[in-house]
């Protein structure tokens, strides 16, 4: 279904703004894995509210975990801690001011990207939506862009999804949720665009749970980075899972974990739209995920789309799916097209300032007196 919720992130809290991460967890910056989940396993329980602690202590931990145990925001982090203040803002001054001695020569590249998005944008749009933009153009635009097609050559391509190499990113935490008047927790895991928890549970179980989960997308991890193709067919992924649970003594069932997919397809529509699924399996979500993942072409991503509003318990109707699915990608079209004549516009605005002569005070005149 479609839908605008986002994913909670924990935020810092003030305690951990004060303290660096490892002071929070008592830990010194060498602690390895296996050490870091038992620091974080005892200041947890000494920071949770029902059990003396407070809100407050309890964020800060739960940030503290959720970075330390992620290798590559630990690294981030830690670099973040070596760089002396000093340094970064000298760094900081100096891209400024080779950006500013580039500017100049970068107007006429930013006019030809600028067309080129236009011009893309434009190829996307439907026949009727193509021609009703094109009429609303102002003049000036017109002239270049039909310069710049005509310039163009014919191995020029229309944008399209790039199959970008990108980290993983992921999230831990535990949420709370009364139940029948009592407070359970539930252990939930962000792993890309696989949404997965457990069951709600006592606090001290729900707290195992997360370490099992943080566990598992370590390994997930250091898989990833050895043979990134375990997430496509034969998806080898779905072994390691069901290993690593096996090695804790305990399987998707048991933990009572459920898994869903919900993706944001920022390159076809705009975010406020995301393509979730209903619940399922670890091994159906990791192939939904592909298949979403896969996508190359609008028509390709819209049958996916499609076939996820009409199923669940919140299903759609087939008119309905299609209402909802093709408004969505008209109006992030014209939005693109409104930003892009936008973008044009500017440039052209740039290079004709550029171009201007410099118009010189007349001399002062002088007087000599005999």
């Amino acid at each position: 279904m479609a839908t605008s919720s986002k994913p909670a992130v924990l935020p810092l809290a003030a305690e951990g703004k004060s303290k660096d991460l490892y002071a929070i967890l008592e830990v010194d910056r060498s602690v390895g894995v296996e050490a870091l989940r038992a620091a974080y396993r005892r200041a947890v329980r000494r920071a949770h509210p029902d059990k003396g602690g407070s809100a407050e202590a309890f964020l800060a931990v739960a940030r503290a975990f959720e970075i330390l145990s992620n290798p590559a925001s630990r690294s981030s982090y830690d670099q973040e801690l070596a760089t002396p203040r000093v340094a970064k803002r000298c760094r900081d001054d100096e891209i400024r001011g080779s950006s500013a001695r580039r500017k100049r020569s970068q107007e006429e590249y930013r006019l030809q990207e600028s067309l080129s998005r236009l011009r893309e944008v434009l190829q996307s749009m439907e026949l009727c939506s193509r021609k009703r933009g094109i009429s609303t153009l102002p003049m000036d635009i017109k002239t270049h862009l039909a310069q710049f097609m005509a310039d163009a050559t014919p191995t020029d391509a229309v944008h399209t999804a790039v199959d970008g190499r990108t980290a993983l990113s992921s999230s831990l935490r535990l949420r709370a949720m009364s139940v029948k008047g009592c407070k359970k927790y539930s252990a939930q895991m962000d792993l890309d665009c696989l949404r997965s928890y457990t069951r709600h549970v006592a606090f001290d179980v729900a707290l195992e749970q997360q370490l099992i989960l943080s566990d598992l997308r370590d390994k997930l991890f250091m898989a990833d980075e050895v043979d990134p193709s375990i997430w496509a067919p034969p998806f080898k992924v779905c072994e390691i899972i069901r290993h690593v649970l096996a090695a804790h003594g305990t399987c998707e069932k048991q933990l009572g974990l459920s898994v869903f997919v919900q993706l944001r397809a920022s390159e076809w529509v705009a975010n406020r739209y995301s393509l979730t699924s209903p619940v399922m399996c670890f091994a159906k979500a990791v192939k939904l995920r592909w298949r979403l993942k896969s996508a190359r072409t609008w028509p390709e991503l819209r049958e996916e789309w499609l076939q996820l509003l009409q199923s669940g318990r919140r299903r759609l109707d087939e008119a309905a799916a299609v209402q909802l699915v093709d408004a969505a990608r008209r109006q992030f079209l014209q939005q693109k097209f409104q930003k892009a004549v936008t973008k044009v516009s500017q440039a052209l605005d740039v290079q004709t300032r550029t171009k201007m002569p410099k118009i010189s005070e007349p001399p002062q005149a002088s007087h000599k007196w005999c």
